[in-house]
């Protein structure tokens, strides 16, 4: 059997299935900042992130190339993938709509990717266990805070997920995103460890 080289970076589906996790446990890491991301086309010429950089019509071609030198120092720098945009003066009007027309020619450039030294990193300093037991902990806070309440686990009146969902968004950011709150919800509704009211009557109307 051939042995392929590993991957340089993995798109938020194949992270999530490499560590076995859903994708909103990848997409929650990113939300809060603690997993940094690329774009796949800058990715795939080993840059971190695409810039597009509008070229001013109005330069001369001496002043062109002294800029496009420094545009391209500035973002190497960055390790940015840079891609210069030219303007003519008759599109100025429609600088922006020439921009976006422009970056939709690189659909890769919108696929968010991570890259395999962050993966690595990542895995090295928590290990993929953490992630499993992330969705426990989100659950755990959510319980704690419907008893909070003085709510009733599989009876939470109407309106008590949105409170719920407030506090455990403002008192615990490294836990929960307004995604991530949503997702985890939506997880222990499977596994029936709450129930709204609503969804109480709704059973019964069956």
């Amino acid at each position: 059997m051939i042995k392929l080289p590993e991957k340089s970076f993995f798109t938020i589906p194949q992270l999530a299935q490499r560590w076995n996790v859903d994708e909103s446990e990848i997409n929650h890491l990113i939300d809060t900042n603690q997993l940094p991301i690329a774009d796949k086309y800058a990715a795939l010429k080993g840059k971190n992130r695409t810039v597009f950089v509008a070229q001013d019509p109005h330069l001369s071609d001496e002043e062109q190339n002294i800029w496009l030198q420094e545009q391209l120092a500035l973002h190497e720098e960055n390790n940015e993938e840079v891609v210069f945009i030219p303007i003519s003066d008759e599109l100025v009007p429609f600088w922006n709509e020439v921009m976006l027309r422009a970056e939709s020619n690189y659909p890769d450039s919108k696929v968010q990717v991570v890259l395999l030294e962050i993966v690595e990193q990542f895995e090295s300093l928590n290990g993929a266990t953490e992630l499993k037991k992330h969705r426990t902990q989100q659950h755990e806070i959510i319980v704690a805070t419907i008893k909070g309440f003085g709510y009733e686990q599989q009876n939470i009146p109407y309106g008590g997920k949105a409170k719920v969902k407030k506090i455990c968004i403002s008192d615990y950011p490294r836990y929960f995103t307004d995604a991530s709150f949503d997702h985890a919800w939506n997880a222990g509704l499977d596994m029936k460890l709450f129930r709204t009211e609503k969804h109480q009557l709704y059973a019964k109307g069956k």
